[in-house]
């Protein structure tokens, strides 16, 4: 999802469609919030500061991978700062997102993303709005083509030293 990339392909193989895989969307909107987070923690009194610190991991993991423990801690995360749960209902949608069975579904899903940005006039939220919407024509060419580079990412991350 590199711009560089991305316009070298449509440069040089511009029938090529291009598809953006799992893992790049979501590590897109995980880096928003965590964004988010820091910026709660920085607004936050001592008291509730709290309830944020060492909540990173929570916050990037799935939610189907927590204990009930992680839950409630969550839970208690999301009753404090109302723009966290939007945008870690955001990521859970895209996980599922490449799971659906067809193109229809994946634009309800994507369509739904976008409006939901506009709940909160927020950089943040409005960057990973305009970036998931934005590769929106990425994200639907894998129910065309159904590849990703996940092997490849693999590969790559193990070939360095």
């Amino acid at each position: 999802m590199n711009p560089a990339y991305w316009g070298a392909v449509l440069k040089f193989l511009p029938a090529v469609p291009m598809v953006f895989d799992l893992f790049h969307i979501v590590k897109m909107v995980n880096n928003e919030i965590d964004q988010l987070r820091r910026e709660a923690q920085a607004q936050l009194d001592v008291i509730e500061g709290n309830v944020l610190k060492g909540s990173r991991y929570l916050l990037l993991s799935n939610y189907a991978d927590l204990d009930e423990y992680n839950r409630r801690r969550l839970r208690e995360l999301f009753r404090i700062n109302h723009p966290l749960i939007t945008m870690y209902v955001m990521k859970e949608q895209l996980l599922l997102l490449w799971k659906l069975p067809d193109r229809e579904r994946g634009e309800q899903v994507l369509d739904r993303l976008g409006e939901r940005r506009y709940e909160f006039r927020r950089k943040s939220f409005d960057q990973a709005g305009e970036n998931t919407v934005g590769a929106q024509t990425g994200i639907l060419n894998y129910f065309d083509h159904r590849i990703t580079t996940g092997k490849v990412e693999g590969q790559t991350t193990r070939s360095r030293p």
